[in-house]
């Protein structure tokens, strides 16, 4: 039998382990030579033999390399007394790194999905067209955030003024309603003051960010995510896009 079969089973050749784990010959003799990757055996003609272990440690400085880690970096943590703690962390770190990474890119593409049926929806597309989609996308989820507020107070305030009305109709006293509702009624004008300073507009006309008064606010046609109203700008009276009011635009 050939020397080349004559090393026990589960045990690697340079070129074996070289290939295993995706990487050159030279690769592997020179983290030999700098003494990373020192063979676990000899045959007796001073073939170098790679076992399991090896091959899981040359995979791990291939990763570490791959992390920006030198040469000379990898040999000073691996003479560290607490090594196997570095590397650990190091890891860690990276797989934390790599979560953010993915939920920063699974948010871009919401963004850009939104932004593409945004375009598709819009009559015409220009520069400006586009920097008011790109404002809206940016502000959606915080708008959001004003939205689910607004809901939840809202049906907060919703359940007592049923539940007193429903008691006053069944038994005829009718105080605890009275009290509901004049509890009710400055809780309203709060939320509604709430919302006014969250949000701004954007005229459709001349594309300028602007913030409504609580009383325009009130008074004015709307639907879902558009408002009725005249811009200070431009002077002209339109459907408004509705976006969050950014800080810069809270004194306006």
């Amino acid at each position: 039998m050939s020397e080349q079969r004559q090393y026990a089973e589960g045990m690697y050749s340079t070129g074996e382990i070289a290939k295993r784990c995706g990487v050159t010959v030279r690769t592997v003799q020179y983290y030999d030579s700098r003494g990373i990757l020192i063979p676990s055996e000899l045959t007796d003609g001073g073939r170098r033999m790679y076992s399991e272990g090896d091959v899981k440690k040359l995979m791990l400085l291939t990763y570490l390399r791959k992390l920006g880690l030198s040469i000379d970096n990898i040999c000073t943590i691996l003479n560290e007394d607490n090594a196997e703690n570095v590397i650990r962390t190091l890891l860690e770190e990276q797989i934390r790194q790599l979560n953010v990474d993915i939920s920063e890119r699974r948010e871009m593409l919401r963004e850009a999905s939104g932004f593409l049926s945004a375009v598709r929806g819009a009559d015409s597309v220009d520069t400006n067209s586009l920097q008011d989609i790109a404002h809206v996308m940016r502000s959606k989820k915080k708008l959001n955030k004003v939205h689910v507020t607004m809901l939840a107070v809202g049906i907060g305030m919703e359940i007592p003024e049923i539940a007193t009305a429903i008691y006053g109709i069944k038994t005829g006293v009718w105080w605890p309603f009275a009290v509901c509702m004049a509890l009710v009624i400055p809780a309203g004008i709060l939320l509604v003051r709430y919302y006014c300073k969250n949000v701004s507009y954007i005229c459709p006309e001349c594309h300028n960010v602007f913030n409504a008064s609580m009383k325009e606010m009130m008074f004015s046609m709307h639907t879902p995510s558009t408002r009725k109203l005249v811009c200070p700008h431009c002077g002209k009276k339109s459907f408004c896009v509705e976006t969050f009011r950014e800080k810069e635009n809270n004194d306006d």
